[in-house]
């Protein structure tokens, strides 16, 4: 007969969520966006909030908004004549990120957001106020991100990098997903427990 005795420490199970050396820290602030909408220098504005797994793996939400007045592109007055437009964008969604390195001063976090926003046109500009002119279509969105973060504090970190924009079809007329998609300059600051 065969007696086997193992320890705490050989038992010690290898889990991706949990264990006794597991992290789980909040994080959370705004971010800006420099990218052009419809061939015009535009801003984003907006922020994110999420958890992040053992220093490395992010997961959490985003929200941006389009912060400037961008006309609308040329096409649009011949579909909408008579009018003042401007282009209106927001989306959101869901954020995942991998973070190498996380405890070196300057770090690299690629990240993804998935999911959906609403685009299209606005004229403020009528005389009118009981007439709410707009042409809105709803989108998925995919944006890809690569940041270089520093660790400012252990409660604060700035990231700078560059994001890509790929949308769904737009069924408005007058816009193209082409005139939303695009290169992004991205600047986050974040605030929690790293």
């Amino acid at each position: 007969m065969m007696f086997m005795v193992q320890t705490a420490d050989v038992l010690a199970e290898e889990t991706i969520f949990g264990g006794e050396d597991a992290s789980y820290d909040f994080f959370g602030g705004p971010a800006l966006k420099r990218s052009s909408i419809a061939g015009d220098a535009a801003w984003l504005v907006g922020g994110q909030m999420g958890m992040s797994m053992n220093h490395s793996f992010n997961v959490g939400f985003g929200a941006y908004g389009l912060a400037t007045d961008v006309a609308a592109p040329s096409q649009a007055n011949a579909f909408y004549p008579g009018r003042s437009l401007e282009v209106e964008l927001a989306y959101g969604g869901m954020e995942i990120g991998y973070v190498y390195k996380p405890e070196k001063v300057l770090h690299a976090t690629v990240g993804l957001l998935l999911g959906a926003g609403n685009c299209g046109f606005r004229d403020e500009s009528s005389a009118d106020p009981d007439e709410d002119f707009d042409r809105i279509d709803t989108f998925f969105i995919l944006e890809p991100t690569l940041t270089m973060t520093a660790n400012v504090t252990a409660w604060f970190h700035a990231g700078c990098g560059v994001s890509y924009r790929l949308i769904s079809d737009l069924n408005v007329a007058g816009i193209e997903s082409g005139d939303v998609d695009g290169l992004s300059l991205v600047m986050t600051l974040n605030f929690g427990s790293f």
